[in-house]
């Protein structure tokens, strides 16, 4: 893991009322009735995710999901994932195979480089973001992980300093685009991407 967690799936054959994703610092703490146990492991929620959702999806499908490490992670070198679908006739199914993955502290200390090319228009009502995605570590194909648009009346609310700062600006969610269009990351660095925003 290099400051980005993705749990690939296939959704079950048939249809399916909703998934449960626990994780958990031992393997045994997501086996039989433990799965169901909060005591003992955790279950991801949709607020945990930077892309993906943990509504069902087509079945039979290939399902994959980012997650973001910050929210999940606890210190632990080591973490363990399994899961459950629900159907509304039968009830839960049986845990899945366990799956792990190993935390690197080290973490991932080259940041994308800064978008030097955003460009927003707004002509005969829609309104219109461009700019090129950088690379994960700057220049090269790798994927980011998250991309984070915000806007404000002063400019000054989106220095460095108060980007981050929810009280001085908003950010722009998938919620805010027109059909078709989406916040997630290119598959590949350094590729122009084009949003249109409901004004």
């Amino acid at each position: 893991m290099h400051n980005r967690l993705t749990i690939k799936f296939t959704a079950p054959s048939t249809a399916v009322a909703r998934f449960a994703i626990k994780y958990s610092e031992a393997a045994e703490n997501l086996m039989g009735i433990n799965f169901s146990d909060d005591t003992l492991n955790e279950e991801l929620e949709q607020g945990d995710l930077t892309t993906g959702e943990l509504t069902p999806s087509t079945p039979g499908s290939n399902v994959t999901l980012h997650v973001d490490p910050f929210k999940v992670f606890e210190g632990e070198s080591q973490y363990f994932f399994a899961m459950k679908s629900e159907n509304d006739e039968s009830g839960w199914s049986e845990v899945s195979n366990i799956a792990n993955v190993t935390v690197d502290h080290a973490g991932d200390n080259t940041p994308p480089l800064g978008v030097s090319d955003l460009s927003v228009t707004y002509v005969n009502g829609e309104l219109t973001v461009t700019f090129t995605c950088p690379g994960d570590d700057g220049v090269g194909e790798d994927p980011v992980a998250k991309i984070s648009i915000r806007y404000s009346v002063d400019k000054n609310n989106l220095n460095a300093e108060n980007f981050h700062n929810d009280n001085l600006n908003d950010e722009i969610s998938s919620e805010d685009l027109m059909p078709n269009y989406d916040l997630t990351p290119p598959l590949k660095g350094n590729t122009f991407v084009t949003l249109k925003i409901n004004p």
